[in-house]
Formats: structure tokens, sequence, C-alpha cells
């Protein structure tokens, strides 16, 4: 009789136990120890322009780019290449950031222009999301080539990935 007393009562914690947890038993995901979010959080990821512009100022054309600058030298190189005269590099710590050259390409005349929409960070993975402005065919624009461009840092060291989008000016 003790036997099936102790049992009854090892059963009855353990129950106890089990509804304490809500049911919730899926892997670890939102800091309760519990696994009960169907979708990743995204976290906001800071980010600044700290140059951008659309004349390249060399006369040389060249094709569209992204890439990344590794270090302090690489930057200030670049820069060389894109903005005037009163630009001056800013000190970037390549430890806390990294920084990306976007470079639309030698354009045939004006009305050209690169923003981001979005930086954020899910599941380890930074995205950036980039949106290129085109004029439509019937828009008052320069008659120049025009190189746009934007140095962006991210306050990140974690993977980045591009999403692109393409967007016509209505004018």
């Amino acid at each position: 009789m003790q036997i099936g007393f102790l049992r009854f009562l090892a059963m009855t914690v353990f129950s106890l136990v089990l509804a304490s947890c809500g049911g919730d038993w899926g892997p670890e995901d939102d800091g309760d120890g519990f696994g009960d979010r169907d979708t990743p959080v995204r976290t906001d990821v800071a980010r600044l322009a700290l140059h951008q512009g659309t004349n390249n100022g060399t006369g040389a054309t060249h094709e569209r780019q992204v890439r990344f600058l590794p270090d302090q030298a690489s930057y200030e190189d670049a820069l060389l290449n894109y903005a005037s005269d009163d630009s001056t590099a800013q000190d970037v710590d390549f430890d806390v950031f990294q920084l990306l050259l976007i470079d639309m390409g030698t354009r045939s005349t004006g009305g050209y222009a690169i923003a981001v929409s979005d930086v954020y960070e899910e599941e380890g993975i930074v995205t950036a999301e980039l949106r290129y402005t085109y004029p439509e065919s019937d828009c008052s624009v320069t008659d120049v080539e025009t190189t746009p461009y934007l140095f962006l840092r991210l306050e990140t060291q974690l993977p980045v990935v591009l999403s692109e989008e393409v967007s016509y000016t209505e004018c």
C-alpha cells in the first residue's frame, strides 16, 4: 500500500511540474528556457552613411560594384576615387564596424540614387536592404555622366547579405 501511495505522489508531483511549464517544449529561442516563438527575432542594426554622392570626380567610367572595405587604408584609398576634395575619411573601428562601398556604376544621365531601406539582424545574419532609384524615361534629368555611390558603415561583425530593389522616379 505504501508503494502505491509513493507512486501516486511521484506521478502527481511530476504532473504538476509539467503543467507549470505550460507545455512549452520547443528549442530555446526567446529567453524563457522554452521555445514558443514561431518567427525569428529581428533586431535593428545601427548604420551610418559616411559619404554619398553622384559623381566620382575622376571622369573614369566603371561598372556597378558592391564591396566590403576591410581596413582604414582601403577605405581612405577608395574615398580618394569618389568624394570631393573637402571629404575626409573618418576613423572607423573595424573591430566593431563593417564598411561597404556601394556604387551604381557610371550612368549616362542624372536622376539615379542609392538609399538604404533597412538593416537588421535575424538568426545571426545581417540583411542590408538597398534601393536603387532610376529616372523614368520621360523625366527631365541632367545630361551628364554620374556615378552614384554610398559608403555605408554597419555596426556588426556578423555576415552581411544584401537585398536589392530597383524603383523608378515618377516625373
